[in-house]
């Protein structure tokens, strides 16, 4: 661990001797990762990111296809058809369609008004969505002479009744209507994307005996949930089928060319913004390798310049402790850049929310998640190579096949013949060897030139010089010991 701090204390002060090249490296990384983080993040919640119900990939959408090939609304008469015949689906809700309605609320204090839902009995199981507090619409209730009831979702019930539990059984006017209240929707429940989901309050449809045998009338939207075996190419195969049979029945409003078509509820709420997301992935990705492009060969260049550095760090370290003090280097740098990077993507989508909620589905739900953060280091890893490359070492995609240490620098090749003459210089003056620290900044020359380095323990391949120092030793240790001899007679 102390090796560890030791190679972070030198990075930080290689970096602050050169700070113009640690602010490019870290500037292009942050610019990189910042745009590919906050793309992906979008991506993550509109694309990826399943719906908040249970099982949302069987969730589907049914709209009518007119003869010009276009989605069309449904007609009551036709759904409860559909609803009647098919068997693909383990059930089918209506619910009204084009927006919201508004609704009065008074009694609370400052009238306003209030988003409604109209939806079938039966569309909250389909959707499985299941209250917080209470129940949901009846069968008996969505009827015209049915209680009017309302369920309320999380929003509205913390705005309007302070969140307090005991309101299931309290009433409310609409619109000088006393609706009483059955249940409360949980804040997971509530998609904004999707308007079926999105109001403040549901209300029973409640259609009559004639608006349900309507077949032209196309005012509605359908909603189904497919069985746990059935495939969705199955389930539009069987409504294909009854679709021909009830144009056959009835000719004048089924007939010429008018079709049921199934649609996968996330695929929906998406629409066109998948191909635009999907570009955008794209070229931030590309921006990112660029970016990582640019790093490495400013890395690499300045290994290059360094070359001299490390031959004499090789003279003497281990290898691995060489590279491991180049690889500290390269993180230092590649967190420094993350961080930065993760700043700019969170303060680019917060400053974007308003304009992302009125062109990106599902907007609301877009945060930096352990997804977009885990990003791409794998750029950083070059950086290390090319240094080590600048010492002389190979890799097998070199150019020359197998992996070897070749190559290596003149300058590491004299500093490790002036380290051997020395050591041999040593023992045969019969001196203790000491590990030398060389200070100098040159290319050796020849032995004596290594000594004019300085080692810290006087070089030993100095000749007489370093004789003459070790009698000196010899002669005074030996005086000492016989002086304190003599003071113990």
């Amino acid at each position: 661990m102390r090796t560890v701090f030791a190679d972070l204390r030198y990075a930080f002060r290689v970096a602050s001797r050169t700070p113009s090249f640690a602010v490019a490296v870290v500037g292009v990384l942050a610019l990189g990762i910042g745009a590919n983080t906050a793309i992906f993040s979008i991506v993550n919640a509109v694309l990826l990111r399943p719906l908040p119900f249970e099982e949302p990939e069987r969730l589907v959408r049914i709209f009518t296809r007119t003869p010009g090939g276009r989605l069309f609304e449904l007609s009551p008469g036709k759904f409860y058809d559909w609803q009647r015949d098919a068997q693909s689906f383990e059930g089918m809700a209506l619910y009204q369609c084009c927006g919201f309605r508004e609704l009065a609320l008074t009694g609370t204090g400052t009238a306003r008004t209030v988003r409604a839902t109209a939806v079938s009995a039966g569309f909250f199981e389909i959707v499985r969505a299941r209250p917080a507090l209470g129940r949901v619409i009846r069968q008996e209730e969505d009827t015209p002479g049915g209680k009017y009831v309302v369920v309320l979702s999380d929003r509205f019930w913390r705005t309007e009744f302070g969140g307090h539990p005991d309101v299931i059984g309290r009433t409310v006017k609409l619109s000088d209507e006393a609706y009483t209240i059955v249940g409360v929707m949980p804040a997971t429940a509530s998609v904004a994307s999707w308007t079926g989901m999105a109001s403040d309050v549901w209300i029973p449809l409640a259609l009559t005996d004639e608006q349900r045998a309507a077949r032209g009338n196309h005012n509605r939207y359908g909603v189904a949930r497919l069985k746990r075996d059935v495939e969705l190419a199955q389930a539009q195969a069987e409504m294909d089928a009854i679709s021909a049979r009830l144009a056959r029945e009835f000719p004048q409003t089924d007939g010429r060319g008018w079709e049921a078509v199934v649609i996968p509820m996330q695929e929906e709420i998406v629409g066109n913004s998948r191909t635009m997301l999907l570009m955008l992935l794209g070229g931030v990705g590309l921006v990112l390798l660029i970016a990582c492009a640019n790093v490495g060969n400013l890395l690499f260049t300045r290994a290059l310049s360094r070359r001299k550095e490390i031959a004499i760090r090789f003279a003497g370290a281990a290898r691995g402790r060489v590279f491991q003090q180049l690889l500290t280097e390269a993180l230092l740098l590649a967190v420094a850049g993350g961080v930065l990077g993760l700043l700019l993507a969170y303060g680019t989508l917060t400053s974007a929310s308003t304009l992302l909620a009125s062109q990106v589905p599902r907007a609301e739900e877009i945060s930096i998640d352990s997804a977009a953060r885990h990003t791409r280091t794998a750029c950083y890893c070059r950086d290390s190579r090319d240094r080590s490359r600048a010492a002389g070492r190979r890799y097998p995609d070199d150019a020359g096949g197998a992996r070897r240490a070749t190559g290596v620098p003149a300058v590491k090749r004299a500093a490790a013949r002036s380290l051997r003459r020395s050591r041999a210089a040593a023992r045969r003056s019969g001196s203790p060897q000491r590990p030398l620290v060389y200070r100098a900044r040159t290319q050796p020359r020849d032995r004596d030139q290594t000594c004019a380095w300085r080692a810290e323990s006087r070089c030993p391949s100095a000749g007489d010089r370093r004789g003459h120092v070790t009698r000196a030793r010899r002669h005074r240790g030996r005086n000492n010991r016989r002086a304190r001899v003599g003071e113990g007679d």
